[in-house]
Parts: structure tokens; C-alpha cells; sequence
């Protein structure tokens, strides 16, 4: 006679309307019994297969298709993930590169000024200087600064005496 190990308590109704009581624990009971689907269901390690096309087939159908597609959506969220910390990690590297061409260039234009003049030069105080008046003729060397402020101070004094004159005519 089989041996049964039973993990929850039921009631199975035989088919000739007995009824056996099973608590948690381990019987020896007949074939038929043993073999009895609803028994099946309730021993220890039992899985219950429910038959194709009821409603609990379509139940546990939908449960595994969701928990596969779960899985899968968690899958995808974590390769997205890593192809979106591997771009920022590639991004940042070659951000890095540039950034030492950028100072490795720079460097290369200092180092050939510095060969070529000897020395370091400021780029900004280098410029020649540019004509402040607009009516130089080309070929004409402009004037410093210093020069530029004489004659605006001569320009006022030449001013000042012209209202000056007019003023003494006015008087006349």
C-alpha cells in the first residue's frame, strides 16, 4: 500500500459517498486513494495541474505570461540602464580628450611663440595700434595716446578763445 505525506487537512468524498478526513501528517492508504487527484492536491510538494481550458488553467496562464513579462520589462530597464551609464561614461572620456587637445594645442601656440620671439608675449597688449581718427590717410603713422590728448586739449583751448571772440563781437 502507497504511503502519503499530507501537508494541508481536507475531506475527500469518496464515490461511494464516504467520506475519509486527512490531517497534517503521513498515511498508508490504497491505490485508489493515493492516486486520487484532489489528494494529489493537498500532499507535501504538491503542485496542483489544473486541466486545459478551466477557468484555472486560464487563471495561472495569465499569472505566469505577466510574471514572464515582468521579468522581461525588469531586464530591459537594466540594459537601458547600463547602456545609459556606458554613453556617460563614453561621453565623459571623450569630453576628457578633447579638453587635453584643447590644452595640448594651447601649449604647442605658446611653445612656438615663445621660439619665435624668445621670449612669452601677452597676444591682447601685442596689437598695433589702431587710428582713433577716422580721417588718417593710409600710410600716415598714428598717433599715441599722449599725442591724441594734447590736441584735444588744444582743441578745447581753440574753442574756448572762438566763443570767446564771438562773445566781444556780440558786445560790439
Amino acid at each position: 500500500m502507497p504511503k502519503i505525506s499530507v501537508e494541508k487537512a481536507f475531506n475527500l468524498r469518496k464515490e461511494n459517498g464516504e467520506v475519509v478526513s486527512f490531517q497534517p501528517g503521513d498515511y498508508t492508504v490504497d491505490k485508489e486513494t493515493a492516486e486520487h487527484w484532489f489528494v494529489k492536491a493537498h500532499l507535501v510538494g504538491a503542485s496542483f495541474e489544473p486541466k486545459e481550458g478551466s477557468y484555472e488553467y486560464a487563471v495561472r496562464g495569465r499569472a505566469m505570461k505577466s510574471e514572464e513579462d515582468a521579468a522581461a520589462a525588469e531586464q530591459q530597464a537594466e540594459t537601458d540602464a547600463q547602456a545609459r551609464a556606458d554613453s556617460a561614461a563614453r561621453a565623459a572620456e571623450l569630453f576628457a580628450k578633447t579638453e587635453q587637445t584643447i590644452a595640448a594645442v594651447a601649449q604647442q601656440a605658446q611653445d612656438n611663440l615663445t621660439k619665435r620671439d624668445g621670449q612669452s608675449t601677452d597676444a591682447v597688449t601685442d596689437l598695433p595700434q589702431i587710428p582713433l581718427t577716422s580721417g588718417t590717410q593710409t600710410g600716415e603713422v598714428s598717433q599715441t595716446s599722449d599725442d591724441s590728448g594734447e590736441q584735444q586739449a588744444a582743441g578745447e583751448e581753440q574753442a574756448a578763445e572762438q566763443q570767446a571772440e564771438t562773445g566781444e563781437q556780440k558786445a560790439e
